[in-house]
């Protein structure tokens, strides 16, 4: 799950599987990765308030599987 959406400040992240390990990124629409980390927790918060307004893809894997969404940050 991905919240909220559109975002202001930061975007929240939640995962079933509290101990698997997931690899979270955050993409703009040049391609660019301007967020990346590795995490175990069920719960992630990416802080958004240094990004500038626009259209983002959080990319998210764990194990073998793989998850996109568009967020917007306003």
């Amino acid at each position: 799950i991905v919240y909220p959406n559109p975002a202001d400040q930061f975007i929240n992240l939640a995962f079933k599987n509290d101990n698997q390990t997931a690899s979270i990124e955050l993409i703009n629409v040049l391609g660019q990765s301007v967020y990346y980390t590795i995490t175990k927790n069920a719960n992630h918060t990416i802080n958004t308030s240094n990004l500038s307004p626009g259209i983002y893809v959080v990319k998210v894997i764990t194990g073998n599987n793989k998850f996109s969404k568009k967020v917007i940050i306003e």
